[in-house]
């Protein structure tokens, strides 16, 4: 079963770097109109920005200290 699950098609969206993300839509509702059957299993779009310029560098710092 797992292999069955590995094949479907699916995209890993850890790639996408955040800062290039503006916004993440969700539609629900009347998505089922739009997007037919695949708005049962779940539909997520990714609104890229559009001006993005140069660089932008994010950080992160993690300390945990214990006894």
């Amino acid at each position: 079963m797992a292999s069955a699950l590995a094949r479907q098609n699916g995209q890993d969206v850890g790639i996408i770097p955040p800062s290039l993300l503006e916004r993440v839509d969700v539609p629900t509702g009347g998505a089922s109109s739009v997007y037919g059957s695949d708005a049962v299993a779940g539909v997520v779009n990714f609104v890229l920005k559009k001006d993005f310029e140069g660089i932008q560098l994010d950080g992160n710092y993690n300390f945990y200290n214990h006894n």
